[in-house]
């Protein structure tokens, strides 16, 4: 199996450990849990910006060598989108990290990755649904 392959699905499957993670703090903090939980989706949150820097590394060092894909259609138009949205999420967390470490802290500031998050959910979920749709079946014997 290609390694890029391979980092494409930790990619997808830490997406996912992210937003259960998110669901788990909410959850956690809405019981009044342990402060503690904050830090839980910082691991998958972490190494999903490190696989996807990889994949975005590896698509821009090979784009301009690779001839485009016939047939491609609206997934190569989803994946700029699912790219750009990363880099202002990366950003905005960076920005609301220095906005909450003030000593009079702006608080409205940390709703604003919620915006680009919302944006990776949907293309990310977009993208690995018309993955699941275009391969083949199994062969049954």
């Amino acid at each position: 199996m290609d390694s890029n392959i391979r980092i494409r699905r930790a990619h997808r499957w830490l997406g996912i450990a992210f937003a259960a993670t998110i669901l788990i703090v909410f959850l956690g903090l809405a019981l009044s849990g342990p402060d503690w939980l904050y830090y839980l989706p910082l691991f998958p949150l972490g190494l999903s910006f490190l696989t996807g820097a990889y994949l975005y590394v590896r698509w821009y060092t090979g784009a301009r060598r690779t001839p485009a894909v016939a047939g491609a259609g609206s997934a190569s138009r989803v994946r700029p989108v699912h790219r750009w949205s990363a880099v202002i999420f990366t950003l905005s967390v960076l920005a609301t990290s220095v906005a909450l470490s003030l000593p009079e802290p702006i608080e409205w500031v940390s709703y604003i990755p919620l915006f680009p998050l919302l944006a990776l959910l949907v293309t990310g979920l977009s993208m690995a649904l018309r993955t699941r749709r275009a391969r083949p079946a199994p062969a049954r014997g």
